[in-house]
């Protein structure tokens, strides 16, 4: 059996909650062209989801945010995404791969090309009443 591939992913919203920082997704195929939430892979077993959130975040925007706050696990066979949310200046973010960084009007999400999970993460992520929660997928 092999090793499970972990996932962390991030939602930056501006200080007033309008907006929210996403990735104009490349790879893999089923998501290019949507948005996604910012993020990428825990690189080794021993790495929390933490550290990975700030350094994919900081590798793929060019913003270093220490202030994530864990909010949702997915899990699905064969592995994990851990989210997380944090507010701060979403203009200062930079496009630094090949993927591109854009901030958009959380309103108009549900509107947007995302992947699907993103019209419940993102209101989820936002509410201030929420508890963490693990969402499994057994399809």
């Amino acid at each position: 059996m092999s090793e499970p591939t972990n996932y962390v992913a991030g939602f930056l919203f501006s200080e007033d909650k309008k907006r929210v920082a996403l990735v104009k997704k490349e790879k893999p195929d089923w998501q290019r062209g949507k948005l996604n939430a910012i993020g990428g892979k825990i690189e080794t077993s021993d790495q929390s989801p933490l550290f990975a959130m700030v350094r994919e975040f900081q590798e793929e925007t060019g913003a270093l945010v220490n202030d994530w706050r864990h909010f949702c696990d997915l899990r699905f066979r064969g592995g994990s995404i851990h989210f997380f949310v944090s507010f701060g200046d979403v203009e200062a973010l930079r496009t630094m791969e090949a993927e591109e960084i854009q901030v958009h009007f959380v309103d108009q999400v549900g509107q947007l090309a995302t992947i699907p999970n993103l019209r419940w993460l993102v209101p989820l992520a936002l509410d201030k009443d929420r508890v963490a929660a693990t969402v499994e997928d057994n399809s």
